[in-house]
């Protein structure tokens, strides 16, 4: 007997002898081989016990196997039902194409489906139960989207209660909306279903006026009819991201008025919605629509107690207030590396990495698309960096001195410089900064960079500068310096000021690093700056990271000491200048990035 056909499992008692052991086989392959045997029974025509008819067909088979893979002929055959007792049952219902594939699965486990079998094989599926069928044909529709068909396959997922194959087709719909409604295909949609769709709260490819505008257009086609459709559809418009020059047109057309005049009450829902505008917040990050999205802090890479150097990267999930893995960077465990959003996608760029206990800095780029979940790389940097400044203005990357950027001349004491064209994927370099650095801060504001403070390498001394770089006239100026030098601080913008908070200098006596606690602000009209508040502790190598008109303040080290690692998050309420209760980080974490970003609400991990 061949050794790898059987288990073998020897209990010992305790005193064994060889006449004591206990010896137990199992078969690897008898489930195969019981349903090889049904199989060639069935071929051989032997030991039938009933006959299924569908559309006068008839199809001999076995109760035990019919029974074993479907509760509704379990049912059938074992609780003294009328079919119990007999050996012809008729079948309504479902077709013969549709029996015959599902007896062959029955004894095969195999089925081979196509676009000329599916339906059939469905509904039979869907009939008796067998729910492993059913979702291999709800995959196989779903995979054979179209905008002529996507209608047709939401109706079918709605008649069989498949929810999964439903939202598929909605997810659809609506990333292929501007497409869709522009076909013959949206006109088919019946009330519910652009309610549905509507509601289904998925991103869609175009802005939310186009989305309002064929609303009011599949109500125009059969305006009789639709007409008392038109307030549950246009109340899940979001008129609040549509900016105000394109409602006006939209309630000056003949098709809103007429529908306003039918419900007065939603003119009074359409100017409610105007006093939660979002449209600033997605041009920030040159969203098309916030529709099906939700904004939310990131937090990638960095260390953890556990696992050391990691590239994962986590998101809030504000629902729960939990952190959840998104995904990971694909490269070596790396560290120190810029982090931007641009166009809504995450891209990581350089950083460094350990190789035999040196430190290897490198140029290369990455894009995390969180619509598709998918990553891709981009044309690497012309120079490495690590430490720097990664900032997104006006669909363009700029990355912002670092290690090792400067040109380590005395007399040209700069940082190199360089900006990504991501229409079309190159690197082209740009006014160098003045002052060499690394470990400084950065943000972007209409078309402007703000760098500031840092560590000057060529004599390391912490800067308080700050420097503004306009995008368009290409050049840097210089603006009054911060009311204390930082590095490895965070800087960011909210309500047209910008902040600072964070990092450390050294102290000019003791030589010693002195952590800094104040969160300062700097008004970009008077150029001046004041302090704001106090972070409850002062941390070393925390993230600052602005989500609405909240702060929030992630991991690090407790006032710099390294035994003091820390998961705490506190949370800053900015329009009040007031702390709130923290929560929790999923882990202690230092030396990490973290951003704001939109994700899909219903995200495809």
């Amino acid at each position: 007997m061949a050794g790898d056909e059987y288990c073998r499992h020897i209990t010992e008692e305790t005193d064994p002898s060889p006449q004591d052991e206990a010896f137990q086989f199992e078969a690897r392959d008898h489930g195969g081989t019981v349903l090889a045997g049904l199989c060639q029974l069935r071929d051989q025509e032997k030991l039938f016990d009933v006959v299924l008819t569908a559309e006068c067909q008839s199809f001999p088979a076995h109760r035990v196997v019919l029974a074993s893979c479907s509760d509704y002929f379990r049912a059938m055959f074992t609780d003294d039902l009328r079919e119990c007792h007999q050996k012809e049952i008729t079948l309504n219902g479902v077709t013969a194409k549709g029996m015959k594939h599902l007896i062959d699965y029955a004894y095969t486990s195999r089925l081979s489906i196509d676009a000329d079998n599916v339906l059939d094989i469905l509904a039979a599926a869907s009939h008796f139960q067998i729910l492993p069928v059913v979702g291999a044909c709800s995959g196989f529709i779903g995979h054979q989207l179209t905008v002529e068909n996507c209608v047709d396959v939401a109706t079918l997922a709605d008649t069989y209660s498949l929810k999964e194959l439903q939202m598929h087709a909605y997810r659809f719909m609506c990333n292929h909306y501007a497409q869709f409604s522009m076909s013959p295909s949206f006109q088919r949609l019946s009330a519910p279903q652009l309610t549905t769709l509507l509601q289904s709260n998925f991103p869609v490819d175009c802005p939310e006026w186009d989305v309002c505008y064929m609303a009011l257009n599949w109500i125009e086609y059969k305006m009789e009819d639709r007409l008392p459709h038109a307030a549950s559809i246009l109340t899940n418009i979001f008129f609040q991201d549509i900016k105000v020059s394109e409602l006006q047109r939209l309630t000056q057309s003949d098709t809103m008025k007429e529908v306003l005049a039918w419900n007065p009450q939603l003119k009074k829902h359409i100017f409610s919605k105007l006093g939660s505008r979002k449209v600033s917040v997605c041009s920030a990050q040159n969203l098309l629509n916030r529709r099906g999205y939700k904004e939310t802090v990131i937090v990638a890479g960095g260390f953890t107690v556990h696992s050391g150097m990691t590239n994962d990267i986590l998101y809030l999930d504000t629902d729960t207030c939990t952190w959840k893995l998104l995904t990971k960077i694909p490269h070596v465990e790396q560290c120190n590396f810029g982090v931007s959003v641009l166009n809504n996608c995450l891209y990581v760029l350089g950083g460094c990495f350990d190789q035999n206990m040196q430190e290897v800095i490198h140029p290369y780029g990455f894009r995390f698309d969180p619509l598709r979940n998918t990553w891709s790389s981009i044309a690497p940097m012309l120079e490495e960096r690590c430490r720097f400044y990664l900032g997104a203005v006006d669909n363009k990357l700029y990355a912002i001195g670092g290690d090792p950027s400067f040109s380590g001349d005395l007399i040209d004491d700069i940082s190199r410089c360089e900006c990504y064209n991501s229409d079309c994927n190159t690197w082209t370099e740009m006014a160098p900064l003045p002052g060499s650095r690394t470990q400084h801060a950065g943000t972007s504001y209409y078309h402007y960079l703000y760098v500031s403070g840092g560590l000057q390498e060529l004599d390391n001394v912490v800067l308080d500068t700050l420097h503004c770089y306009d995008t368009r006239a290409e050049a840097w100026t210089s603006k009054s310096s911060m009311l204390s030098p930082r590095a490895d601080h965070t800087m960011f913008v909210y309500d047209n000021k910008i902040y600072v908070a964070g990092g450390w200098f050294e102290d000019e006596i003791s030589h010693q690093r002195v952590l800094v606690r104040t969160i300062d602000s700097y008004d970009v009209s008077t150029d001046q700056w004041e302090m704001v508040t106090h972070l409850p502790e002062a941390r070393l190598h925390a993230t600052f990271t602005c989500l609405h008109h909240h702060l929030f303040v992630i991991g690090g080290s407790i006032d710099g000491d390294y035994e003091k690692k820390t998961k705490k998050v506190d949370i800053l309420n900015l329009d009040m200048c007031r702390w709130e209760e923290s929560i929790d980080f999923s882990h202690e974490v230092w030396e990490h990035t973290a951003c704001s970003m939109f994700l899909p609400t219903v995200l495809s991990l």
